[in-house]
Formats: C-alpha cells, sequence, structure tokens
C-alpha cells in the first residue's frame, strides 16, 4: 500500500521563496526595520541597499541553521523573516530532547559565526584591495553575523540563549516549566532595558522591553493558572459526568468553574464543557451562545488546537458537540479525523453524508482508507477509497482498493483495480511485482497479464 502526507503552506505577509526546499516568507516589515536601522546611510543609496542585503542574507543563513538541523532531526520548517527578525517554526514534526535543542537553537548562531568568520578569513586574505562598499559589506557582515550572533545568546527567551537556557533547566530539573530561565529572563530583559533607556539606545530598549513584557506575562499567566489548580479537580469531574451521561452536572460544574476562574485556560475549557453539555442536553440555543463567546475570544482556526490539548474521548464529546452546534465544516473534518484515530470508522461514514462536508468528506475518505488498511480492516479501507476515488480518480488511491481487495482474496475485484490505477497513470510497476499486499494475486494469469 502507498501512503500520501501533505504539508501546510507558511503563514505571513509578503514575499515568499524556497531556500533548499525550505518555505521562506519575507514580510514588508523587516525590509521596513532593516532601512530604519539603516537609516543613516539615507544619503548614500548604494551603502543602504548593501546594508539591507547584507540584513537579509545574515538573518536568513541564521535562520537556515536552524532549519536545517531542525530538518535533520525529522521536522518540517519553515522560515519567517519580520519586523523584529526571524523565526524557525515547524509545520510538521516529532518532539525532540533537550539535548537535540540545545543543539538546534545554537545552530543559528553557529551558522553566523561560520559566515562571520568565513568573511573576515577573505578580509584578511585580501587585504586592503577592493573598493570602499566592499570594505563596509564585509564589516556588515561580520557586525550582523559575529554581534548580532553573541547579543542572541544571552540568556533570556525567546533569544536562542534563552531557548538554550531553557533546555539546560529540562535536562539539569526535569522540569518543561521553565520557570527558572522565565525568572532569570524577565530580570536580564528589565536591566537591559533601564540601560537601554538610559544610554538613549531607544531600539534596543523596544526589544529588550517586549522580552521583558513577554516573560513577565508568561509568569502571570502561569500563577493565575496555579491559583485555578483546585478548579482542575472539577473540570476533571464535569468532563466524566459529560462522558457517562449526566450532562446536567456537567454543565452545573463547568458554570461553577468559569465563575471561579482567574486564568484563561480554565475559562476556556470551562466552555469547552458548557458547549458540550448544553448539546447533550438539547440546548442548542444556549450552546451555540456559547460556542460564538469561545470563538470571539479565540477564532474558529483554534478549534484544533484545543482538540490537540484534549485526550481522545473529550476532544471526541467536544468537537461533536461543536461541530453540531456551529455547522463549520472545517471542526467537522477534525472529528472525523478523531473518529479515525479513535477507530470508529462507522462513524467516519455517517459523518461523511453530511451536507455540510461534501468539500472535505473526500479527504477525510483517503485517511480512513489509509488507517482502516493498517488496522486490518480491510473492507472498510475498500469502502472508503471507493468513496475516495469517486471523487477524486487518483491512481494511488485505486492502487490502495486493490491491495485492499487482494488482502480479502477478492482476486477479480483487485485486478479490476490494478488495471484502473494503471489506466488513471499509476507507473511503478516494481512496486507492482513486489508488494506483499499483493501476494494474492501472483499466481493468477490476469494479473501477469496486466504487469507485463
Amino acid at each position: 500500500m502507498m501512503s500520501k502526507q501533505t504539508a501546510r503552506a507558511p503563514q505571513g505577509f509578503g514575499f515568499r521563496l524556497k531556500v533548499f526546499g525550505i518555505p521562506v516568507t519575507v514580510e514588508i516589515t523587516f525590509v521596513l526595520i532593516a532601512l530604519l536601522l539603516g537609516s543613516n546611510r539615507r544619503s548614500d543609496a548604494a551603502a543602504l541597499i548593501e546594508w539591507v542585503a547584507v540584513v537579509f542574507f545574515s538573518v536568513l543563513f541564521h535562520e537556515l541553521g536552524h532549519a536545517l538541523v531542525g530538518r535533520a532531526y525529522g521536522l518540517e520548517p519553515q522560515i519567517r523573516l519580520y519586523a523584529f527578525g526571524g523565526l524557525t517554526s515547524w509545520a510538521r514534526g516529532r518532539d525532540i530532547t533537550p539535548g537535540r535543542s540545545i543543539l538546534l537553537s545554537a545552530a543559528g548562531p553557529g551558522a553566523g559565526f561560520l559566515l562571520g568568520g568565513l568573511v573576515f578569513f577573505i578580509a584578511v586574505t585580501l587585504g586592503s584591495r577592493g573598493s570602499l562598499l566592499a570594505k563596509t559589506a564585509v564589516g556588515d557582515l561580520q557586525r550582523v553575523n559575529i554581534g548580532w550572533g553573541l547579543l542572541n545568546l544571552l540568556p533570556s527567551r525567546p533569544l536562542d540563549g534563552g531557548n538554550i537556557a531553557f533546555s539546560l533547566e529540562q535536562l539539569i530539573t526535569g522540569n518543561k516549566n521553565g520557570r527558572i530561565t522565565q525568572i532569570g529572563s524577565l530580570m536580564l530583559a528589565s536591566a537591559a532595558a533601564l540601560w537601554a533607556f538610559s544610554a538613549g539606545q531607544y531600539w534596543i530598549l523596544m526589544l529588550t522591553g517586549l522580552m521583558a513584557f513577554s516573560n513577565g506575562q508568561g509568569l502571570f499567566l502561569a500563577l493565575k493558572t496555579r491559583l485555578d489548580k483546585a478548579l482542575r479537580i472539577e473540570l476533571d469531574e464535569a468532563w466524566r459526568c459529560a462522558a457517562t451521561g449526566d450532562p446536567s452536572a456537567a454543565v452545573s460544574r463547568a458554570e461553577h468553574a468559569l465563575r471561579r476562574a482567574r486564568s484563561d485556560e480554565i475559562r476556556r475549557e470551562s466552555r469547552w464543557i458548557l458547549i458540550t453539555g448544553l448539546y447533550q442536553m438539547g440546548g442548542i440555543e444556549q450552546a451555540a451562545e456559547e460556542f460564538k463567546r469561545l470563538q470571539a475570544l479565540s477564532g474558529a482556526d483554534s478549534f484544533r488546537a484545543f482538540g490537540d490539548e484534549l485526550d481522545g474521548v473529550r476532544a471526541l464529546l467536544f468537537f461533536q458537540a461543536a461541530f453540531n452546534v456551529s455547522g463549520i465544516p472545517a471542526i467537522g473534518y477534525w472529528y472525523g479525523e478523531l473518529l479515525i484515530r479513535e477507530k470508529r470508522y462507522e462513524e467516519v461514514f455517517e459523518l461523511c453524508a453530511r451536507p455540510e462536508l461534501q468539500d472535505l468528506c473526500g479527504r477525510l475518505y483517503l485517511l480512513l482508507e489509509s488507517a482502516a488498511f493498517q488496522d486490518g480492516q480491510y473492507a472498510v479501507s475498500a469502502r472508503a477509497g471507493t468513496l475516495a476515488f469517486a471523487r477524486e480518480p487518483l491512481p494511488e488511491v485505486a492502487y490502495n482498493l486493490a491491495c485492499a481487495f487482494a488482502r480479502q482474496s477478492e482476486i477479480d475485484e483487485a485486478i479490476k483495480w490494478v488495471k484502473v490505477a494503471l489506466d488513471a497513470g499509476f507507473k511503478d510497476l516494481e512496486l507492482l511485482k513486489t508488494d506483499p499486499d499483493l501476494d494474492s494475486l501472483r499466481g493468477h494469469a490476469d494479473f501477469q497479464q496486466v504487469i507485463t
């Protein structure tokens, strides 16, 4: 059987390009800030353009250091250049150890030091030769890659040095909340902001002030979450009530937690339970009102993240209620993904029959075809694949259908779908000859005739 995965496109504003296959978004704010930082050269257009080019190339080179190491660890990197520099994030991947995280964080400054060192070596080799603009570029490349790289290693989040400190804290203490690093980051950023203010370095003041605010806000939110710790038990009990058919008690406990909550986390989860419980009670209008409140606070796209925070049972309860209350196709699709993950395959077929999901059911059928096959549910896989192929006649889908029927020893049907796959453009004849999923077809003359 074949499998195929697709990646999400990076988000951002501005122009986009790919470097070594890695998506890069360059926002207009990045260029504007580079121009602002080089405003002392505004009377010399060539020098100003040189400066913007140096900043762009150096920041991109730094982020590529992160991105290439992350890709080596199985992550799927995407780069964003924006007002405050560069950011490498991951469209898809897996968790990595704190030790690897240290290497990942150090790779960016390390790439800059490598580039700066190379430029220094070239400058020494060439001596005094070269134009004034070339000498200026050499100096800028060293200042940006080495000077900014050293500043970036300060142990204050979200700088790379702060991320390294956070990973070290995890290694030493085993604690994943990073409170020691967060407190140290707040103190260091606050001290740097005070120095920048006294020295009249207002750009540095803005950056360090934002860093201090970010870490202070994180500590404040952590404090509120800690104060709400007792409500966690109440919410767990509310979920249990919703899961065991007592939605009235679930709603009552959620409303009580919502009134007492100090943190956004508890408020948000209380509303999840309210939507779920009110829907189970038949209070569709009330559930819809709670859904609108939650949507206004967080946005529709955030519902996917909500589900990722919940275990399977709770996520299914929430997404079932949210989709039936809102009718939003994306939420229905995420609900379908959860049903597939929980191996509730028949419910996926019922869900795909909903008119709201007509544009997305083909993708769910593809997921179901693959998941059911891996689970040994070949009849379910064949049913899903047939429906998927009817919506989009892809050769890979037809091939997977042949495998599903072959696994059920439905020889004639399997050979028929092999022919369909070839007619649709399937070209991997070697796979046809060696795939163990098609072993039941090997001794049949019709199959041999098809693949020769």
